[in-house]
C-alpha cells in the first residue's frame, strides 16, 4: 500500500468467492425450493477478509503473502440438451407419434451455465475431506405437443409434460485420496414422453471414467451416443469460469435406437488440466 500519510489507519479487504457446498448449500436449498445443481449453478460463496494496518512514519507499509496452490475442491459438469427449440423430426421410432407433433427442445448452443437442458451430472471432489466425492443428478421437464387431428381441416395440440427417470444415472467412486481420485459415470435417461423409446429403453446413454488431481490435471476415456448435443467442463475452487472438457453435436436422435448405426458411438479419451 502506497500514498498515504503516516498514522493514517486503512483497511484492506480481500474477497474470497467459491462454489457452494456443505451446510450453505442445504440451507440454500431448504430456503429456496431449489435443487441442489440449480443452487451450485444459480449460486456463489462470498467470504470478506479484512485486515486494518496504521501506515508507519515511512509513509508506506510492505507485506508479503504467497496465495495456496491448492485447490479446496475440483467440480466436473456434464450436461446433455437438444439444440433446436422444435423437434419434429423421429427421435426413436415413431416419436413423437402423429403428423405435426413435436418435441420442445433447449434452443440454445454449448454453454456451461445454462439452465436449460435433459440432463445434468454435476460432481464435486473436496480434497479438505481427503478426496470425498459427491454428486447431483437433474433433469429438465420435458413436453411434447401431441397433434390431434378432427379431419382434413381441422386439428389441435395436446400438451403432454414429464420429467425422465433417473434411476439410472450413477457415479460410484473407484480410488479416493487426498490428491487424486477416479470415479465412474454410469448414464441413461429415457424420454418419458416416447413409449417406443421407454419400452426399448432407449435413452440418452454414455459410460466414462474420469480421474481428477488436485493439481490439476484430469483425464476422461470412454463412450457416449452421439443424441443430443453433450458438453463437459471443469473447474477448481480457484477457476473464475468452467473450462471446456468437450463439446459434442447431435448427430441424429436415431443413434438412441443404439442399432450401431455408423458414426453414433463416440469413443473418447480426453486429457488437459484445469489451470
Amino acid at each position: 500500500a502506497a500514498g498515504f500519510d503516516p498514522s493514517e489507519r486503512i483497511t484492506l479487504t480481500i474477497e474470497v468467492r467459491s462454489e457452494v457446498s456443505g451446510s450453505t448449500l442445504e440451507e440454500i436449498v431448504r430456503e429456496t425450493g431449489a435443487t441442489e445443481a440449480e443452487a451450485v449453478q444459480e449460486f456463489e460463496a462470498v467470504e470478506l477478509k479484512s485486515i486494518e494496518i496504521v501506515m508507519p512514519s515511512s509513509g508506506y507499509f510492505s507485506t508479503s503473502a504467497q496465495a495456496s496452490t491448492q485447490p479446496s475442491a475440483t467440480s466436473f459438469r456434464y450436461t446433455t440438451f437438444i439444440p433446436e427449440e422444435k423437434v419434429f423430426d423421429f427421435m426413436v421410432n415413431l416419436c413423437p407419434e402423429s403428423p405435426g407433433s413435436y418435441f420442445v427442445g433447449d434452443g440454445r448452443t454449448f454453454d456451461s451455465s445454462s439452465s436449460s437442458f435433459r440432463t445434468r451430472v454435476n460432481v464435486r471432489v473436496d480434497w479438505i475431506a481427503g478426496g470425498v466425492v459427491s454428486f447431483t443428478k437433474s433433469a429438465g421437464l420435458s413436453t411434447a405437443y401431441i397433434y390431434v387431428r378432427v379431419s382434413d381441416y381441422f386439428g389441435y395440440y395436446v400438451k403432454a409434460s414429464d420429467y425422465a427417470d433417473l434411476g439410472e444415472v450413477t457415479v460410484k467412486t473407484r480410488y479416493s485420496s487426498p490428491t487424486h481420485v477416479v470415479f465412474t459415470m454410469d448414464h441413461n435417461a429415457v424420454d418419458p414422453l416416447c413409449q417406443a423409446a421407454v419400452v426399448t429403453n432407449a435413452g440418452i446413454k454414455y459410460h466414462y471414467d474420469v480421474t481428477v488431481q488436485r493439481s490439476g490435471n484430469y483425464g476422461l476415456i470412454g463412450w457416449a451416443l452421439r443424441a443430443p448435443a453433450h458438453e463437459a467442463y471443469i473447474r477448481d475452487s480457484e477457476s473464475t469460469s468452467w473450462k471446456p472438457v468437450f463439446q459434442r453435436e447431435n448427430t441424429g436422435f436415431y443413434c438412441l435406437l443404439w442399432n450401431d448405426f455408423p458414426g453414433c458411438k463416440a469413443e473418447s479419451n480426453y486429457s488437459g488440466s484445469v489451470l
